[in-house]
């Protein structure tokens, strides 16, 4: 299958469906590694791993009197960028350039001469014309912890936008907002514009 996840099909029963989310989702496990280790010192979806000897139960929780781990922030990471795009995260604005990686309440912009692409970690892609301000306020993305969700708002501009693993897992779990609306994702493919 080299690695592509199994799309569900829309038009049949909410049983099917159901079965057809759990069958996506064990493509995904799969495909991903999050059954079983890769290696050592490898993570599951961007998981931080243990140190060497540390002790961890079967549930995934450090064993009592191991240091907690701190969560892990990024999102996803810019992909493409032409003009003037800058990321603004925890106050410190940064000129976009690919590979720079995305954080929870990150701010995206773009100047009137500039595009900006970029990709989450589960494969949502997002696209932003001129002009544009998108702020990521919450990414959640652990599927075998049953963790997901991805909240956002179009403040100004264009957004093009192609939904993910989380979206075709758990559709409800996915909401974008504007100024004046907000946007459950359902489908797979759509484009918003806020004008100012």
């Amino acid at each position: 299958m080299s690695g592509s996840i199994p799309r569900t099909r829309t038009d049949v029963t909410p049983r099917f469906r159901c079965v057809a989310r759990l069958c996506l989702a064990a493509a995904l496990i799969s495909a991903t590694g999050l059954a079983g280790a890769q290696g050592a010192g490898t993570a599951a979806a961007g998981e931080a791993t243990s140190a060497p000897g540390a002790a961890t139960p079967v549930s995934g929780r450090p064993a009592a009197g191991a240091p907690e781990r701190a969560p892990d922030t990024v999102a996803g990471h810019v992909k493409t960028v032409s003009g003037e795009a800058y990321v603004v995260q925890g106050g410190t604005r940064m000129r976009a350039e690919p590979g720079l990686p995305i954080h929870v309440g990150a701010v995206l912009r773009t100047g009137p001469d500039g595009t900006l692409g970029a990709t989450l970690k589960d494969n949502t892609r997002i696209a932003f014309g001129p002009g544009s301000e998108f702020r990521i306020e919450d990414f959640r993305y652990a599927p075998a912890e049953g963790r997901l969700g991805l909240a956002a708002t179009l403040l100004r501009g264009t957004l093009d936008f192609v939904s993910g693993i989380v979206t075709r897992l758990r559709p409800e779990s996915t909401v974008l907002r504007t100024p004046t609306s907000t946007v459950g994702i359902r489908g797979t493919h759509i484009l918003v514009k806020v004008d100012e």
